[in-house]
């Protein structure tokens, strides 16, 4: 393991160790079960770690942590660190920064983190749950524009220079923009719409940026909370009874290592350590 992986299994340590102790349902998620089941640890040029749990498990969790975590570790959600923009939470590392180029201007944590899913009930009715993706995918994708815009190597012409634009305005206006905390609440209204349903299928609605994911993170109701051991770096932590449906899903034939032109890393950081800082 490198040091930034490293540090994040610290992280899930804790994370685990709090579930465990509050009988807290969670298991791995993505690619970190898929490194699970395929690798026993990290996919060695992975470097995030992701968790999910059920919305009613996700709201126990979030009403102990601040009292449970250990100190060198900060519990970032939209309630304890207002430019935090996303849906999801985050476990960040008090001792070492990874700084991401698209969020490097915002005045938050920006140590080491693991990534907290909560699931949300989508209605069984099609023409309710297209709506409710659509009207969640828009808030998603306009806090962005206001928060997250960045420019790549892959962006030309008018869109380059488009996003050239909200990348400077962002980091103008971002600190007075009154629009957000509206945003914010019309998002999560409809994130948390359909909770009160008793529905077949939930979704990873918070991450809902694309298509692509909203696919790739339907989950039955009936077996988002059981879950089994799992083997992850030497430790064990609670993965889906039902991963291999989960994972087949997801990845097809997931014991394939995809080409290796696909085997990249994600992010654009800086890492930071503190810890021997005088």
């Amino acid at each position: 393991m490198n040091k930034l992986q490293q540090e994040e299994l610290n992280i899930l340590v804790e994370f685990d160790r709090i579930c465990r102790k509050h009988d807290i349902i969670y298991s791995l998620s993505s690619g970190t079960l898929l490194g699970s089941i395929r690798h026993q640890g990290f996919i060695p040029w992975d470097d995030d770690i992701d968790v999910n749990m059920s919305r009613s498990e996700f709201n126990r969790f979030e009403s102990i942590v601040s009292e449970e975590l250990d100190k060198d570790y900060f519990y970032q959600s939209f309630d304890t660190e207002k430019d935090h923009y996303h849906a999801f939470s985050k476990i960040r590392s008090n001792k070492i920064e990874l700084v991401e180029k698209s969020t490097e201007y915002l005045k938050i944590n920006h140590g080491v983190w693991i990534d907290i899913f909560p699931y949300d009930n989508i209605p069984d009715d099609i023409a309710f749950r297209d709506e409710q993706k659509k009207k969640v995918g828009f808030y998603n994708k306009l806090i962005s524009l206001f928060v997250y815009t960045f420019v790549t190597d892959e962006d030309t012409g008018k869109k380059r220079i488009i996003k050239n634009i909200f990348y400077h305005l962002n980091r103008i206006f971002y600190r007075v923009n009154f629009l957000l905390p509206s945003l914010y609440k019309k998002r999560q209204y409809w994130i948390e719409k359909y909770n009160n349903e008793k529905t077949e299928y939930a979704n990873m609605l918070v991450f809902n940026y694309n298509d692509a994911i909203y696919k790739s993170t339907f989950i039955r109701n009936e077996i988002l909370d059981s879950v089994t051991s799992g083997v992850f770096e030497g430790h064990e932590f609670l993965i889906p009874t039902a991963y291999d449906e989960i994972l087949t899903s997801n990845y097809g034939d997931y014991m394939q290592l995809p080409p290796e032109s696909e085997r990249v890393s994600n992010h654009e950081v800086v890492l930071k350590d503190h810890r021997n800082a005088k």
